[in-house]
């Protein structure tokens, strides 16, 4: 029985079946009253249909059906509950510590009342899905609870986390390549996309086994005992690299073409509502292969415009998502160095936003200096830096994508301290648009060096 709609090729000397004698006293008759087992059309049929959510989407009445009827074909993909949750076999994440490393033992936090019912609310529904066991390990890390965005009038709730700090300092580095921003968006604009869908995968860490030999350096402890992980937590080192190894294999030969993978967070991008189809299908596909599930509630299919990596993707370019900038807007005026640093941290990651950034940002780069650790001294030149790239966020421009096939536009500026570049092309009403703000800052150059580079430029 091929209980699939593709084609299953044997090999001739492929093993199927062995045969061997038995004891006629092992056989029994049949219980007629038994249940019987469910087809893998039955078992679809009983998950409870989906309703997505098109509000976002410039979909026609015949489209929204079409690509309806499309996702409830694919309804086993998707996971409303813990109950539901995929488990591939791609891939198995173990844990490589030091030869020299002694195992984490650590006493559980003092918690509430009210925390400690939550805990342990938290650990019946892991050990109920195979994410957790009981354990004997002997390597103890703590657990956090950790608050999570909640809608008003809703009851709090909370992310389950375990302190791997110590943990991870004994843990080697893996080496996987993570994919950086520029060349991202680049493949979004070489597609000029016009119809995006954004999935989410549903608690996909815990998708993933943990190895059997290095699972017991996992386990941590309450006050009701340890557990160890069977799924692959949150929080570990090289945990994000092993989801993005994993991701890359499953949809090897079609990221980097029309899909974007970025960890858990895959983006599928089209130039029309035929060919999403088409390539939304292709992921499903990869996905049910791997036994991989999404969140739908956390999904966005066939828009005009989605969130991405702390930005917002439309046909028309790129933009800053203003929830990720709030955070910079209200940030407080720093009086440490470390304060500095978170703070240049965020305006960094939108950097290519900013005209002349390393420009405006030379005197709070400044405060990062080790001799300043000791003396730190914010100045008025540090205010007006702080104040600059504040508001050079809060207005930032739509970049737009480049095209290939048209001429660039590259001007370029240079002082004493640093040097900066716009990108862009004329769209087709003759209008320049920007790709990119970029710059650099010069550590140590000596003046003919400087005005070597200002000579070149002009």
């Amino acid at each position: 029985m091929n209980p699939t709609n593709q084609k299953i090729h044997i090999p001739a000397t492929k093993v199927l079946a062995s045969v061997s004698d038995i004891d006629s006293n092992c056989i029994h008759d049949l219980d007629n009253n038994m249940p019987s087992v469910a087809s893998l059309q039955q078992t679809k049929e009983a998950k409870e249909p989906i309703n997505f959510d098109f509000s976002t989407s410039d979909l026609n009445s015949e489209q929204r059906q079409k690509m309806q009827t499309f996702l409830a074909s694919y309804r086993d993909i998707f996971a409303t509950n813990l109950s539901e949750l995929g488990f591939t076999n791609r891939y198995k994440h173990r844990i490589e510590t030091f030869r020299d490393s002694r195992p984490v033992k650590m006493g559980f936090y003092n918690q509430s009342p009210h925390m400690h019912k939550e805990t342990e609310k938290h650990l019946v529904e892991m050990k109920k899905n195979n994410i957790i066991k009981e354990s004997t390990s002997e390597y103890h890390s703590p657990v956090i609870l950790v608050k999570k965005k909640t809608a008003p009038g809703q009851p709090q709730q909370y992310r389950f986390c375990v302190d791997f700090r110590k943990l991870n300092l004994q843990t080697k580095n893996s080496s996987f390549p993570i994919p950086r921003l520029e060349n991202v968006f680049d493949t979004i604009g070489e597609v000029q996309p016009q119809i995006l869908s954004c999935l989410d995968l549903h608690s996909g860490f815990w998708q993933v086994e943990m190895d059997e030999e290095t699972r017991h350096k996992s386990a941590f402890i309450t006050r009701n005992g340890v557990y160890e992980f069977l799924r692959m937590p949150f929080g570990l080192k090289n945990a994000p690299i092993s989801f993005q190894q994993l991701m890359s294999n499953v949809l090897r030969g079609l990221n980097w073409q029309f899909v974007l993978v970025y960890v858990d967070d895959i983006l599928v991008f089209s130039r029309s509502f035929e060919e999403h189809l088409s390539h939304l299908e292709q992921v499903f596909t990869r996905l049910r292969d791997a036994n991989l599930t999404l969140k739908p509630s956390k999904c966005v299919f066939a828009a005009k415009e989605v969130k991405y990596l702390g930005h917002i993707i439309s046909k028309e370019g790129i933009k800053v998502d203003p929830e990720k900038t709030k955070a910079i807007s209200t940030f407080p005026v720093p009086t440490r160095q470390k304060q500095v640093r978170s703070f240049l941290g965020m305006c960094n990651y939108y950097r290519r936003f900013v005209d002349s950034y390393s420009k405006i940002a030379t005197p709070l780069n400044g405060l990062l200096k080790k001799e300043r650790e000791r003396s730190f001294k914010w100045n008025r030149e540090c205010q007006v830096a702080f104040d600059n790239l504040k508001q050079a966020l809060l207005t930032p421009p739509v970049l737009a994508y480049p095209d290939m096939n048209k001429p660039f536009m590259l001007t370029c500026d240079a002082s004493n301290s640093a040097i900066g570049f716009v990108l862009g092309q004329l769209d087709s009403q003759r209008k320049e648009r920007v790709i990119a703000f970029g710059g650099k800052v010069y550590q140590k150059l000596n003046r003919f060096g400087i005005q070597l580079k200002k000579s070149v430029m002009q």
